[in-house]
């Protein structure tokens, strides 16, 4: 029977008789349907029956594109359009079904399986330029553009470190995520979905940073040869209402220096124990919780004192004044020499025994004190009298 013909339809036998029925058959089918997929986007073209010959019942042409999640998406064409491009949105292959409306039905349908020319093709991208920047202690906010490529999309969807997070009305493209843990490295993808949680498009991801639950105002000094100190102020930022500090002092004045750790709820740490040596160079760094990142700083213990310092008179308002330096000393090595009530007096020597006029050991105030000067630093001073002298064989009178 031919596309779009009338037909009267008369149903009788024996008493019975029914209405006419006046039906038209539908028009014909679309031909030489042909899809291409080279690259984005595809494309679908076809031929719509010709409507001066024998189609003229032909209202419209039905399109069904069916993707790789079984989600169908139809369209409506008429008599001048022929062609559909759409962009490729899922990592699989679709269907596209084609017919034509008209008269009292619809014709044959032509099935066409959509696959790419090439085993590996690219999905278009839907969202670019993900951005995060930190957002008070455990928070941080997330931006980006969405690109209108896919059908079908109607939200999106955020995941964070591989776990559903939200999801999202197209007309806002930001979100803070929060509650997160300070010092903490969160994968964060931006994602097109349909109705069903369907994926469409090529998504982005990024690593977004939580502020680091990091020590303030790390200071270390060395207030002697064999003595490290080190105080700090709390992080500003914590998730636990318990903190500990773990704290590391490092010897790298070489290659094979110590290394000691400890751990204190407090903020401060005195570091004073054989392990500690003169003229060394140390790293201390200081974490918080076992989560954080170490905040180091370095500092150098100072020169080995001498020993002893002992003070005789040679003559009127005369002091010569000796010490013992047990350390091995040499071109590079200085003592300096203070005397007075304040010790507002000073000199630089190499040689010992060094003299002072106007000072006599019978004057109540006299103070006279040695400090080893090597490296540019300073040891701790050395008074007279000093305890270290005893059986020394240094004078002191």
């Amino acid at each position: 029977m031919e596309p779009c013909t009338s037909l009267t339809i008369e149903v009788s036998g024996n008493d019975i008789s029914a209405p006419l029925n006046h039906i038209q058959t539908a028009p014909s089918g679309v031909s030489n349907v042909n899809v291409v997929w080279v690259d984005s986007p595809i494309q679908v073209t076809w031929v719509n029956p010709d409507n001066e010959t024998g189609s003229t019942c032909y209202e419209n042409t039905r399109l069904n594109l069916t993707n790789y999640y079984n989600v169908t998406y139809p369209f409506t064409f008429q008599h001048d359009q022929e062609s559909l491009e759409f962009t490729a949105c899922v990592r699989g292959y679709a269907t596209v079904v084609l017919w034509t409306n008209g008269g009292d039905g619809y014709s044959d349908i032509t099935v066409r399986d959509i696959q790419p020319e090439h085993s590996y093709f690219d999905i278009d991208p839907t969202i670019e330029n993900v951005m995060c920047t930190r957002s008070g202690c455990l928070d941080y906010d997330v931006k980006w553009d969405y690109i209108p490529a896919c059908l079908g999309v109607t939200r999106f969807a955020i995941t964070v470190s591989d776990y559903s997070y939200a999801h999202q009305n197209l007309s806002t493209t930001n979100i803070t995520v929060t509650n997160r843990s300070p010092s903490k490295r969160y994968y964060t993808c931006i994602k097109t979905v349909d109705d069903y949680n369907n994926v469409l498009g090529d998504y982005q991801c990024t690593h977004c940073n939580t502020i680091e639950q990091n020590v303030l105002n790390l200071v270390a000094w060395a207030p002697s040869s064999d003595t490290v100190k080190a105080t700090w102020d709390p992080a500003l930022c914590s998730s636990e209402t318990y903190t500990n500090y773990q704290v590391n002092i490092r010897d790298i004045s070489s290659s094979y220096g110590s290394s000691q750790y400890y751990e204190t709820e407090q903020t401060t740490i005195t570091f004073s124990d054989y392990l500690i040596y003169s003229l060394t160079e140390y790293r201390v760094c200081v974490s918080v919780n076992h989560l954080s990142p170490d905040t180091c700083t370095t500092t150098t213990t100072l020169p080995q004192e001498v020993e002893c310092v002992g003070v005789k008179s040679t003559g009127s308002l005369t002091l010569q004044v000796e010490w013992k330096d047990s350390y091995y000393y040499g071109n590079d090595v200085m003592y300096k020499v203070s005397w007075g009530k304040d010790l507002q007096y000073s000199d630089t020597t190499q040689d010992k025994p060094y003299t002072i006029t106007g000072y006599n050991t019978t004057d109540e105030e006299v103070q006279v004190c040695v400090a080893r000067l090597e490296q540019n630093l300073l040891s701790v001073n050395t008074c007279y009298p000093s305890k270290e002298c005893h059986n020394s064989g240094t004078s002191s009178g």
